[in-house]
């Protein structure tokens, strides 16, 4: 099956620059619609969200809820897996804290255990042929999981990193 990748969708957004409260209404609404359209025009394929679904760490419970059905919508219709790749922002700076990204991967992979992946360890084989590298911490990490995965023959390597980032 062919896959669908797509990241950084940011959903959850909450920009203050520039905007009021009924345009930041609208960039939310529009983004959910929009990535909804996306699944719902792939039921052929594979998905696999690269990094960065939601906008930062936590996002509103609505949000995270929205998601889920959209999700949960797509599982129904399509006969595909959905891959969640880690993102920096969807990384965990709080020590123990879930993230609204892990809070969904969790529910998600409780009601569709067979059909989602969690991939936030580095790197990671989903499906022959398709290997992911997840947001790590540091240059020396991603130094780390590269190494692991140039190994690998064969296979489609998607990475959601800052490489030589001088912030990290």
């Amino acid at each position: 099956m062919k896959t669908l990748i797509t990241s950084d969708w940011h959903l959850g957004a909450k920009r203050s620059a520039g905007t009021t409260p009924v345009t930041t209404v609208t960039l939310r609404e529009r983004l959910n619609a929009e990535f909804k359209a996306l699944l719902m025009s792939n039921l052929d394929k594979d998905v696999l969200i690269a990094g960065d679904l939601f906008d930062s760490f936590t996002v509103d419970t609505s949000v995270i809820l929205d998601t889920f059905h959209t999700f949960a919508e797509w599982l129904d219709a399509s006969a595909g897996s959905l891959f969640l790749q880690s993102g920096n922002h969807d990384a965990n700076p709080r020590g123990a804290q879930v993230s609204s990204f892990h809070l969904l991967a969790g529910i998600l992979t409780s009601r569709f255990p067979e059909r989602v992946t969690v991939a936030d360890t580095g790197f990671q084989v989903l499906k022959p042929g398709l290997a992911v590298i997840s947001h790590v911490g540091n240059q020396d990490l991603l130094d780390m999981e590269v190494a692991k995965a140039v190994e690998l023959d064969g296979h489609w390597i998607v990475c959601h990193a800052n490489y030589e980032n001088t912030f990290a």
